[in-house]
């Protein structure tokens, strides 16, 4: 009896499937991983409050400029961690002392740029 060739396409697909989930949860994962306790707590508390950030200001019992200020900045540092996805653990805080203000551009990219070198000296 001949083999049926078809027979294995559902169990590739769900192989396929499964491992776009597995990237997916990876590059999640790699930024969430950066974020500090209190920015998961705000996106918890974001999503609680269905995205309204005049619910999310009473919560925090601050003014909407202020929470607007906060999720913004949240916003800056979200966007440094996702493109490229840092490379180390260096790399991420670097981006997010940049993202927070706490270091200019410029010395962020001196940082990681000696860094980038250093590490691939190491690796030689």
């Amino acid at each position: 009896m001949a083999p049926q060739h078809g027979a294995d396409a559902p169990a590739l697909e769900e192989a396929a499937h499964d491992e776009r989930l597995a990237a997916r949860a990876r590059d999640i994962q790699s930024w969430l991983a950066h974020l500090e306790d209190e920015d998961l707590r705000f996106i918890q508390r974001f999503l609680l409050v269905s995205g309204s950030l005049k619910e999310l200001a009473e919560l925090y019992e601050v003014s909407y400029p202020t929470i607007r200020l906060r999720m913004d900045q949240l916003i800056q540092r979200m966007k440094s961690l996702d493109d490229p996805p840092p490379a180390d653990a260096f790399d991420a805080k670097v981006r997010v002392l940049v993202a927070d203000g706490e270091i200019p551009p410029k010395l962020g990219k001196e940082l990681l740029r000696i860094h980038t070198t250093v590490i691939k000296g190491a690796r030689k």
